[in-house]
């Protein structure tokens, strides 16, 4: 399952999410795709088949190129519980915040793909004193694998800046 979480009915939101989706459908089977009232869920249970998270991540890659993303940015995997994981279910979100890892933790995530990463500066500690560090240890207790493509996704052919610039009607983007 790849379960698209949507925290606002924002255009801009919509619009990412849609890029989002659009970029990670081959992954997805489309045909199979179910409307709820926050979400969007994708049964890939059809496909028959679940990924080792380096088997998602290289896919993954390949559809965004990492290389793409602004050297200021981090994006990638950005924490990996240990061992091996194999990915049944995906949520795409804009934003991992605690909520949104609520949720997950309920559905039987494996892997969020966060738009923004949700680690950006190091941290110093892992304590229950910034949201952060929470959302870093329970992943890690619930073997929940993050990604984020925050610029590379913005970069690429198809991506974030295309949906932005659509509404602008630009007849060459540069």
């Amino acid at each position: 399952n790849i379960l698209v979480h949507r925290q606002t009915k924002e255009k801009m939101n919509n619009n990412l999410n849609s890029a989002l989706r659009g970029q990670l459908s081959p992954l997805m089977n489309d045909s199979d795709q179910t409307k709820h009232d926050e979400n969007y869920i994708a049964d890939m249970q059809n496909i028959g088949t679940t990924l080792e998270l380096h088997d998602v991540l290289k896919e993954l890659k390949k559809i965004i190129p990492l290389e793409y993303a602004g050297e200021w940015d981090n994006v990638g995997l950005l924490i990996e519980p240990t061992g091996l994981l194999f990915v049944e279910n995906i949520l795409l979100t804009i934003d991992l915040t605690e909520k949104v890892l609520d949720e997950a933790i309920s559905k039987g995530i494996n892997l969020i793909i966060a738009y923004h990463p949700p680690l950006f500066k190091p941290l110093k500690s892992l304590t229950q004193h910034s949201w952060k560090e929470r959302i870093a240890i329970r992943c890690i207790e619930h073997r929940i694998a993050v990604f984020s493509p925050h610029t590379a996704l913005d970069a690429i052919q198809g991506g974030i800046n295309d949906y932005l610039l659509h509404e602008f009607k630009c007849s060459e983007v540069k």
